[in-house]
């Protein structure tokens, strides 16, 4: 697995807080920052990416 290091300004971290919590919220589940951005890509690339 790939490890990479990512800095965020303090609005995009807000963003991203903002996001994990509405996340948390509708699944019903919490889940960690690294974990949410895993998602994120895979939800971009999916629409993204491989559209069809």
């Amino acid at each position: 697995m790939q490890k990479i290091t990512l800095e965020l300004d303090n609005k995009l971290f807000g963003m991203l807080n903002e996001l994990k919590n509405q996340y948390d919220e509708e699944t019903s589940k919490t889940v960690t920052h690294d974990e949410l951005l895993k998602e994120l890509i895979v939800a971009h690339y999916y629409m993204e990416v491989k559209k069809e």
